[in-house]
């Protein structure tokens, strides 16, 4: 048999319950041509097309019905045990916190940022590392915990909007804020 890479299920569990491309690439926070990237390793290797295109979106094959009844509830117990181990608490919180940002990003969001960790999480040390906008956000999951990133401004002179990003560890408590 192929090996599977693990970190594919929670995107074909996505596709199926969103039954589109697009709007599970959003759930996941993700683009959509890296979904469909993920879909055709899923293709690949369950030797199966897995999702059809249907009039509204994708519909799932009886082998993705298969593999959604075997995966969900082994993607489910996974982040129940490994994830909720990993709440965060701000006030008493002493790991580590770091931030990629452009240099835009750390004049605008950075002074902001700075001055709510002192309050609400005093013991947290943090880190800026400075990249490009694009770049910033490829780091979130690996080394860094968020970015933010102002994109150059267009040449036309049009508007364009700033974005952020973080781990997804951190999402249950920022929503708190």
């Amino acid at each position: 048999m192929t090996r599977i890479d693990l970190n594919l299920l929670p995107i074909a569990i996505a596709l199926y319950d969103e039954g589109s491309v697009s709007r599970a690439a959003q759930l996941l926070g993700m683009s959509q041509p890296a979904v469909s990237m993920a879909l055709r390793k899923l293709r690949t290797a369950y030797h199966d097309p897995l999702f059809v295109r249907a009039r509204n979106g994708v519909t799932p094959t009886p082998r993705a019905h298969a593999l959604i009844r075997a995966a969900r509830p082994l993607v489910n117990e996974l982040h129940a045990s490994v994830l909720a181990e990993e709440h965060f608490s701000p006030g008493v919180s002493d790991r580590p916190f770091t931030f990629a940002m452009s240099d835009v990003g750390e004049m605008v969001f950075l002074p902001r940022l700075l001055e709510r960790l002192r309050s609400q999480a005093p013991r947290l040390p943090s880190e800026v590392s400075r990249s490009r906008p694009r770049r910033s956000f490829r780091a979130v999951g690996s080394s860094t915990d968020a970015a933010s990133a102002v994109p150059p401004m267009p040449s036309d002179g049009r508007r364009h909007d700033a974005a952020c990003r973080r781990k997804e560890s951190h999402d249950s408590d920022a929503r708190n804020d």
